[in-house]
Protein backbone atom coordinates (compact mmCIF):
# COMPACT_ATOMS: atom_id res chain seq x y z
CA UNK A 1 0.00 0.00 0.00
CA UNK A 2 1.41 3.39 -0.94
CA UNK A 3 1.12 6.44 1.25
CA UNK A 4 -0.94 9.38 0.08
CA UNK A 5 1.19 12.21 -1.30
CA UNK A 6 1.93 15.05 1.09
CA UNK A 7 0.21 18.22 -0.09
CA UNK A 8 2.48 21.20 -0.75
CA UNK A 9 2.84 23.70 2.08
CA UNK A 10 0.55 26.64 1.61
CA UNK A 11 1.86 30.15 2.11
CA UNK A 12 -0.06 31.91 4.90
CA UNK A 13 -2.56 34.55 3.86
CA UNK A 14 -2.35 38.13 5.08
CA UNK A 15 -5.21 37.34 7.45
CA UNK A 16 -3.29 34.34 8.83
CA UNK A 17 -0.29 36.60 9.48
CA UNK A 18 -2.44 39.27 11.15
CA UNK A 19 -4.09 36.68 13.39
CA UNK A 20 -0.68 35.30 14.33
CA UNK A 21 0.59 38.81 15.16
CA UNK A 22 -2.49 39.49 17.30
CA UNK A 23 -2.08 36.17 19.15
CA UNK A 24 1.59 36.85 19.79
CA UNK A 25 0.78 40.33 21.11
CA UNK A 26 -1.81 38.89 23.49
CA UNK A 27 0.62 36.24 24.75
CA UNK A 28 3.53 38.67 25.08
CA UNK A 29 4.85 39.96 28.37
CA UNK A 30 5.68 43.16 26.52
CA UNK A 31 3.24 45.97 27.09
CA UNK A 32 2.29 47.63 23.83
CA UNK A 33 -0.09 50.50 23.42
CA UNK A 34 -3.22 49.89 21.42
CA UNK A 35 -1.82 52.25 18.78
CA UNK A 36 1.36 50.16 18.43
CA UNK A 37 -0.67 46.93 18.22
CA UNK A 38 -2.89 48.41 15.50
CA UNK A 39 0.18 49.57 13.58
CA UNK A 40 1.56 46.04 13.60
CA UNK A 41 -1.75 44.53 12.51
CA UNK A 42 -2.26 47.04 9.70
CA UNK A 43 1.28 46.42 8.51
CA UNK A 44 0.81 42.63 8.60
CA UNK A 45 -2.32 43.00 6.47
CA UNK A 46 -0.67 45.57 4.18
CA UNK A 47 -3.83 47.58 4.85
CA UNK A 48 -2.30 50.92 5.71
CA UNK A 49 -4.10 53.71 3.92
CA UNK A 50 -1.78 55.95 1.93
CA UNK A 51 -1.67 59.67 1.26
CA UNK A 52 0.41 61.72 -1.16
CA UNK A 53 3.69 63.22 -0.03
CA UNK A 54 6.28 65.51 -1.54
CA UNK A 55 7.00 65.62 -5.23
CA UNK A 56 6.62 61.88 -5.85
CA UNK A 57 5.85 61.02 -9.45
CA UNK A 58 2.97 58.62 -8.78
CA UNK A 59 4.73 55.81 -10.66
CA UNK A 60 5.01 52.28 -9.27
CA UNK A 61 6.96 52.30 -5.99
CA UNK A 62 9.85 49.89 -5.59
CA UNK A 63 10.89 50.89 -2.06
CA UNK A 64 9.15 51.53 1.23
CA UNK A 65 10.99 53.56 3.85
CA UNK A 66 9.73 53.20 7.39
CA UNK A 67 10.54 56.11 9.68
CA UNK A 68 11.14 55.28 13.34
CA UNK A 69 11.50 57.49 16.39
CA UNK A 70 13.22 56.49 19.63
CA UNK A 71 11.07 55.00 22.38
CA UNK A 72 11.87 53.16 25.59
CA UNK A 73 15.59 53.48 24.93
CA UNK A 74 15.40 51.89 21.47
CA UNK A 75 16.33 53.77 18.29
CA UNK A 76 13.62 51.84 16.38
CA UNK A 77 11.12 52.18 19.23
CA UNK A 78 8.10 53.56 17.38
CA UNK A 79 7.07 53.17 13.74
CA UNK A 80 5.81 56.66 12.89
CA UNK A 81 5.78 56.96 9.12
CA UNK A 82 5.98 54.90 5.93
CA UNK A 83 6.73 56.46 2.54
CA UNK A 84 6.90 54.83 -0.87
CA UNK A 85 9.25 55.73 -3.72
CA UNK A 86 10.32 54.64 -7.18
CA UNK A 87 14.02 54.16 -7.98
CA UNK A 88 14.28 57.76 -9.24
CA UNK A 89 13.01 59.22 -5.92
CA UNK A 90 14.65 56.70 -3.59
CA UNK A 91 17.27 59.05 -2.13
CA UNK A 92 14.83 61.93 -1.80
CA UNK A 93 12.38 59.70 0.08
CA UNK A 94 15.08 58.53 2.49
CA UNK A 95 16.56 61.95 3.19
CA UNK A 96 13.62 64.36 2.82
CA UNK A 97 10.27 62.60 3.08
CA UNK A 98 11.19 60.71 6.26
CA UNK A 99 12.53 63.88 7.89
CA UNK A 100 14.55 63.31 11.04
CA UNK A 101 13.13 59.83 11.66
CA UNK A 102 15.46 56.81 11.53
CA UNK A 103 14.83 55.15 8.13
CA UNK A 104 14.48 51.44 7.47
CA UNK A 105 14.24 50.24 3.86
CA UNK A 106 11.89 47.45 2.77
CA UNK A 107 10.27 46.40 -0.49
CA UNK A 108 7.12 48.20 -1.59
CA UNK A 109 3.97 46.25 -2.31
CA UNK A 110 1.23 47.69 -4.52
CA UNK A 111 2.02 51.35 -3.83
CA UNK A 112 2.76 54.48 -5.85
CA UNK A 113 5.73 56.81 -5.58
CA UNK A 114 4.83 59.58 -3.16
CA UNK A 115 2.25 57.68 -1.08
CA UNK A 116 2.65 57.67 2.66
CA UNK A 117 1.05 56.54 5.90
CA UNK A 118 1.36 58.53 9.11
CA UNK A 119 1.13 56.08 12.00
CA UNK A 120 1.13 58.87 14.58
CA UNK A 121 -2.39 59.81 13.52
CA UNK A 122 -3.38 56.48 11.93
CA UNK A 123 -4.61 58.48 8.97
CA UNK A 124 -3.85 58.27 5.34
CA UNK A 125 -5.47 57.60 2.03
CA UNK A 126 -4.66 56.64 -1.50
CA UNK A 127 -4.76 59.51 -3.96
Amino acid sequence: MTAAPIPPALEPTDLDVAISVAQQLLDSDSVLSLREALRLLLRALDAEPHAPVGPGCGGPATVRFEGYSPRDGLAHGSLDLAVYACDDHLEQARTEWIGDLLPHRTAALDARCGERFDFTTLRGERP
